[in-house]
């Protein structure tokens, strides 16, 4: 061969290598905060191009053999570039990296022809700097081995194969239909991130993505492996996982899905993010042995999907739902800590018990058609609840612990199944504000006292049982009995005129009920009643008391002597003990209350005068 023609095949080589280098992909996802990009740098351009000779090899040849390399050297050094570039068709070509480890500077494999170009390690490789891998070739690291990429790898086409060995590199470009098999007992790392597009990955072993990586179009097959990822966008792909780890912010973009099988778990600051469309899915696998835990941190757009199941402990904590989740059959423990769900359904066989902290329920109900179990929400810290859709589960209740807050308000809440109910702990408060809620019953059990309650604007279908609480009341509608024992009802009127309505009766017991009504009106027809009852009303040993507010305005409402006004009207006859009745707010007139039962058909009326 020519000097000529050698210097000539040495600047096509370099510059081929500078080609690739410089289309190495920048990309940014449909993610604006995600920008992808190579960390490698020219250092392997200052690097001694040693080529190989492949008309010195008949198909089988040692890397190892100085015949084969042009010039007699073989680039076993750091300051070596190794260009193993094939261009013919005519028959196979299969190198073999044998007898001792490999130092490379950098390798670049090129195979433009329709043959095969393989390349197969026995022994322990490190690639200083680059490795460049394009067309038709098949990379392959045998048992018990390792590849070591200082800088970067770039491979489109062919095939990249491990078994039993490891490989770890700085940043990764896989392209153009590669075949990335990772083999069991192996492991595949990249420290600053990979760049994934239109290839097939089939993987059986522990996959480490560090740094920012970008995944789109990909035939993503994880079998038995485990994967801990750093920050990475998923576009357009389908990822099956039997152990997923992920400690930054793993985005499954439109019209992708992510499926596991076992754990996956969310390190904080980590965080699985669901964009519109995307689809997250847990199953249950044969071939994971042990428990399941899902310990999560997600953000999910409107028009994403999260079905959960078949699993022994889930845990949903930190996260913003926007989307669609769903709980499918489990007998295992759930905790949702400081967790807003948009639309959260659920279908339990037999009963699940949720531990709720500090979330926001804006929609919560059974799969449409399908059958639930009973649910039992256990809240502790500050909850809300807005909305039920679908059918209602066989049961559901919400037992507020010690010191727990439940706020239904600004929404429909109908848990209309015999056996639901919202059970008011000591120190717990229920607030119900411009709300239409149907559950069976509302119980206080407060042994220790100091259990609250405000309905607020609201329709309340419910059998209500006070014991040892305070209840607020304005502006209300309850459909339902009312039963009180050792606690007190205060009904608040205000200037529109809203009045309280129960529409069954009252049962106060015990002799240490209260029923306190203030108002800054003073009504004189039945029908301005500040309390109407359309059942009885009866409590003859429990205190009743009058007082008035001052209005918007800051007066108190004038009062006329020997006026009767009406505080309290009933369907039927009101069973009150008017000696315990008194006036709250002696302070406004010097007039002298009396407390009367009378009749006006078909009313009967409770009143007071001032004389």
């Amino acid at each position: 061969m020519s000097r000529g023609y050698l210097y000539f095949f040495n600047f096509c080589v370099l510059l081929l290598f500078l080609i690739l280098k410089t289309t190495q992909p920048t990309l940014a996802s449909s993610s604006p905060s995600y920008t992808y990009s190579s960390s490698s740098s020219s250092s392997s351009e200052s690097l001694e191009i040693i080529e190989y000779d492949i008309t010195s090899c008949n198909g089988d040849c040692q890397y190892f053999d100085k015949t084969v390399w042009i010039g007699g050297v073989i680039p076993n050094t750091a300051n070596y570039h190794a260009v193993i570039n094939v261009t013919a068709d005519n028959r196979p070509l299969n190198i073999y990296i044998n007898y001792a480890d490999l130092t490379v500077g950098a390798l670049t494999v090129i195979s433009n022809g329709r043959f095969t170009v393989t390349v197969d390690s026995g022994v322990d490789v490190d690639i200083v700097h680059d490795l460049q891998l394009a067309g038709n070739y098949d990379f392959t690291v045998d048992n018990n081995q390792t590849l070591t990429v200082g800088n970067s790898i770039q491979a489109s086409k062919g095939k990249i194969s491990f078994s039993g060995a490891d490989m770890a590199f700085g940043y990764g470009s896989f392209t153009d239909g590669c075949l990335l098999v990772v083999q069991s007992a192996s492991t595949f790392t990249s420290i600053d991130g990979v760049y994934l597009d239109s290839i097939h990955m089939l993987l059986y072993a522990t996959i480490n993505l560090g740094g920012k990586s970008y995944v789109s179009n990909v035939d993503f097959d994880l079998r038995d492996a485990l994967v801990t990822v750093q920050d990475a966008y998923i576009d357009n792909t389908s990822i099956m996982s039997n152990m997923l780890t992920v400690e930054g912010t793993l985005v499954i973009g439109t019209g992708s899905n992510l499926t596991s099988f076992g754990n996956v778990t969310v390190i904080a600051p980590g965080l699985i993010h669901l964009q519109e469309g995307a689809v997250f899915v847990s199953q249950h696998s044969p071939n994971i042995v042990g428990p399941v835990h899902l310990l999560l941190e997600m953000a999910s757009d409107e028009g994403s999907n999260i079905t959960l199941g078949h699993f022994d402990q889930l845990v949903i904590n930190g996260s913003t739902l926007m989307g669609s989740s769903n709980i499918m059959d489990l007998s295992g423990e759930v905790s949702f800590v400081d967790t807003y769900f948009g639309q959260l359904s659920y279908a339990i066989s037999s009963s699940i018990n949720i531990q709720s902290t500090g979330c926001t329920y804006n929609q919560i109900g059974a799969i449409s058609d399908v059958s639930s179990g009973p649910v039992y929400y256990m809240m502790s810290g500050y909850n809300e609840l807005s909305n039920t859709a679908g059918m209602s589960a066989d049961s559901t209740q919400f037992f507020l612990n010690v010191g727990a807050t439940f706020n239904v308000s600004n929404g429909n809440v109908d848990l209309k199944s015999i056996g639901s109910s919202i059970v008011v702990s000591s120190r717990a408060m229920l607030y119900v504000g411009n709300t239409v809620l149907t559950v069976s019953t509302i119980v206080i059990s407060a042994l220790q006292g100091l259990a609250h309650l405000m309905f607020e604007n609201s329709q309340i279908t419910s059998s209500i049982i006070l014991q040892r609480a305070t209840l607020n009341i304005t502006n209300t509608h309850i459909i339902g009995n009312v039963q009180s024992s050792q606690s007190t009802i205060n009904i608040i009127g205000n200037d529109n005129g809203d009045v309280v309505v129960f529409n069954n009766n009252y049962i106060g017991s015990g002799g240490l009920t209260s029923f306190n009504i203030i108002s800054p009106i003073l009504p004189t027809q039945p029908s301005q009643a500040i309390f109407n009852i359309n059942g009885q009303y009866q409590d003859t040993t429990g205190t009743f008391s009058f007082g008035l507010l001052q209005n918007s305005k800051g007066s108190y409402p004038q009062i006329t002597a020997n006026t009767p006004y009406i505080i309290l009207s009933s369907l039927n006859q009101i069973s009150i003990n008017t000696t315990l009745c008194s006036f709250s707010t002696s302070s406004v007139t010097s007039l002298s209350p009396t407390f009367s039962l009378t009749q006006s058909l078909p009313n009967y009326l409770l009143t007071i005068t001032f004389n």
